[in-house]
């Protein structure tokens, strides 16, 4: 698998192999290659993760592509089974939209991975 390939499961299945992760450049996922790869998520899915359109309780953040921008929503476990409320932020620009989704999904790593803030 390619970088591209392997940063699209990366954001798509938050996790890689061990293999996977020493074919990573460097070991670490660049942002301007997540920011590329989730372009193309959003474009085929509508969301990133894909899968998640229409689901009302979950926990973390996903990013949901709007005519003219970007949604992040974010819902958070608040007691067993019980979610706080969906709280939304809009984004005119993607690379917003994703440093706001890595930022509350993932932190400064995706499964470990360390994520090269190469602005």
């Amino acid at each position: 698998m390619n970088e591209q390939n392997l940063i699209e499961k990366l954001i798509t299945e938050s996790h890689l192999s061990v293999p996977e992760r020493h074919a990573l450049p460097n070991g670490v996922a660049r942002f301007s290659v997540i920011v590329a790869q989730a372009s193309l998520v959003l474009e085929r899915d509508g969301w990133l993760p894909p899968g998640r359109k229409g689901i009302s309780e979950f926990s973390g953040a996903l990013i949901e592509r709007l005519d003219g921008g970007y949604a992040v929503h974010e819902c958070h476990e608040i007691g067993v089974m019980r979610f706080s409320e969906i709280e939304t932020q809009r984004y005119s620009q993607l690379k917003a939209a994703v440093r706001a989704w890595l930022r509350i999904e993932h932190g400064e790593s995706i499964d470990g991975i360390a994520i090269a803030w190469d602005e």
